[in-house]
């Protein structure tokens, strides 16, 4: 049986490396999930977020190199989750602070991970949008909002099965959070628009109840 003592000890040097590549994976993601979060909320703050974002661009590389040499766990969820929030991070300020998206090449990350993370960003968006409505700024808050609009209507062409990208969960989410978004605009234009009514002309008792 000297054969299967060879193969058995072959067997745990590979899996010896298996692990340890995927110890670095858990660990490196969660840095990566850490600074991406950190970024959007900082954004949102309107803090500088410049130098976290060559770190997180840093880590993002390390992490890629280090698992595109196991072709099979970068088909790991750990990985396209961890990629997802690093572009949803990265497209989000982008948008902000450019009107526009990244490119995903530019981000040197796979196009699963950059078209989900594309579709969270739909609800940091709505976070601008009412943030910039109890701010006044209404025009502002229509921008945004015509970046959901634009982003859902351009995933919305793409139509792939659920085990090749899970797009459809977050097509529903998009569209929700759209109508919400549309309503609470809407809600907030009337409100401003009475408000200027009733500073520009007296209350008429007689035109409220006839």
């Amino acid at each position: 049986m000297q054969k299967l003592e060879e193969i058995i000890e072959k067997a745990r040097r590979w899996l010896d490396v298996k692990d340890s590549v995927r110890e670095f994976a858990i660990k490196k993601s969660r840095e990566i999930i850490r600074l991406s979060s950190e970024i959007i909320q900082d954004i949102h703050k309107g803090a500088l977020v410049e130098s976290k974002i060559n770190e997180l661009f840093d880590n993002v590389q390390e992490f890629i190199a280090r698992l595109e040499e196991h072709p099979d766990m970068m088909q790991m969820g750990l990985v396209r989750d961890t990629l997802q929030e690093y572009c949803e991070a990265m497209i989000f300020r982008e948008l902000v602070e450019k009107g526009d998206v990244p490119n995903p090449d530019d981000l040197k990350a796979p196009l699963d991970s950059y078209l989900l993370g594309l579709c969270d960003v739909v609800g940091e968006l709505r976070r601008k949008v009412l943030d910039s409505l109890r701010k006044g700024k209404t025009s502002d808050a229509i921008r945004f909002f015509n970046y959901m609009e634009e982003i859902y209507s351009k995933i919305l062409r793409l139509h792939y099965p659920q085990g090749l990208i899970p797009l459809r969960p977050k097509q529903d989410a998009m569209r929700n959070i759209i109508e919400r978004t549309r309503s609470d605009i809407t809600m907030a234009l009337m409100i401003e628009k009475f408000s200027r009514t009733s500073e520009e002309e007296p209350l008429d008792i007689d035109k409220v109840y006839p």
